[in-house]
């Protein structure tokens, strides 16, 4: 009902009432395509961020190298840094794409809909293998550790086992007697600590030792010469390396899994929201 100029009352008409119903419908399309659009843009800028964390990743696999190598083997190592720069790279293009689509027509939109889909049922499956991949790490990391002490230090990897010792307070990958290595005894000319069959020759490093055994040899400068020389439970760091990079190895699986249950919820919602999106164009 209406009132015109001559203060007269009008009855709407049905295509008045068609007419404005049109109108709000259209208003109440073009508010939830708006909103849509809003939370397809946010989910776009989330899963650029994901491949970000993911390169980043890759990248400390790449530097670390050869840190990593020492407790992993060579073939489970380029795996998992070849999934890495792959997901990163998918993430990147397929966030970079959802943003210059919004713009673009329904079947863009559509396209974009089926590439997260069937990204997000990588990303579910990727936790899985690399369950499988961190059960393998942890199986072969003892021997792959003690393959890079005996029979002796390779010069490159000191520093990796010097920064092993400093981190975990620990020594070896069992405890010190890792470093030590059984020699025949040609004379029986032997001294009482050592044993009448064979010889321990021990060679440790000196971050096995207790900063308490610490000795100066000269101003500003030390030298751990009673454990390298004569190591003991007491003046070496008891504790192998190997529970602590175990710990370690299982932290880290947990993030990763965690990220990647993560992105893939993020691209299941960019799925729902592109085809929204397809639905009110």
């Amino acid at each position: 009902m209406k009132v015109d100029n001559q203060s007269v009352i009008v009855e709407p008409t049905s295509s008045d009432i068609g007419r404005s119903s049109s109108r709000r419908f259209y208003l109440v399309r073009t508010m939830y395509y708006y909103n849509f659009r809003l939370i397809y843009v946010i989910l776009n800028c989330i899963a650029l961020v994901a491949g970000v964390i993911f390169f980043g990743a890759a990248v400390a696999l790449t530097i670390y190298k050869e840190t990593i190598l020492v407790v992993m083997k060579w073939r489970i190592y380029v795996s998992s840094l070849s999934s890495l720069y792959v997901v990163a790279f998918l993430l990147m293009t397929l966030s970079t794409a959802g943003l210059c689509f919004v713009h673009r027509g329904p079947r863009k939109m559509a396209l974009h809909a089926g590439c997260t889909l069937l990204m997000a049922a990588v990303m579910i499956s990727i936790p899985f293998l690399q369950t499988s991949a961190q059960a393998k790490v942890i199986l072969d990391a003892e021997s792959s550790m003690l393959s890079f002490i005996q029979p002796k230090v390779d010069p490159s990897t000191v520093d990796i086992w010097d920064h092993f010792h400093e981190t975990f307070k620990c020594c070896g990958v069992h405890g010190y007697l890792d470093w030590c290595r059984k020699e025949q005894v040609a004379s029986k000319n032997i001294t009482s600590g050592e044993n009448i069959l064979d010889s321990y020759t021990c060679q440790l490093p000196e971050t096995c030792c207790k900063e308490s055994r610490i000795e100066p040899t000269a101003p500003n400068k030390f030298k751990y010469t009673i454990c390298t020389e004569s190591p003991t439970p007491w003046n070496t760091h008891r504790s192998g390396c190997l529970p602590s990079i175990k710990t370690e190895i299982y932290y880290f699986g947990k993030v990763y899994r965690i990220i990647s249950f993560t992105t893939a919820v993020i691209l299941l919602l960019q799925t729902i929201a592109s085809t929204l999106l397809f639905t009110y164009m």
